[in-house]
């Protein structure tokens, strides 16, 4: 069966463990307290446009961290 892809061509679903990519959750210090995210990039050298991906009111569900990983395959570094 084939992979449904976005409008750029790319396939939707794209693995963590895509070699072209890194992504990891991260954490850093807030003004009130430690704050949590999901970033994913290029693993290419350079400098990438970067998007922040605003998920809904369930929480950072694996779906948004598939869209940052998507993202990042079309070049942008994705928070």
């Amino acid at each position: 069966a084939a992979q449904p892809t976005t409008a750029a061509g790319t396939q939707a679903g794209t693995s963590a463990s895509d070699p072209a990519l890194e992504a990891a959750d991260i954490t850093w210090q807030g003004p009130a307290s430690e704050m949590k995210g999901y970033l994913a990039r290029p693993k290419a050298a350079g400098t990438f446009p970067g998007i922040i991906v605003i998920h809904e009111n369930r929480g950072l569900l694996d779906h948004f961290k598939d869209v940052s990983r998507r993202l990042a395959k079309e070049g942008f570094v994705a928070l």
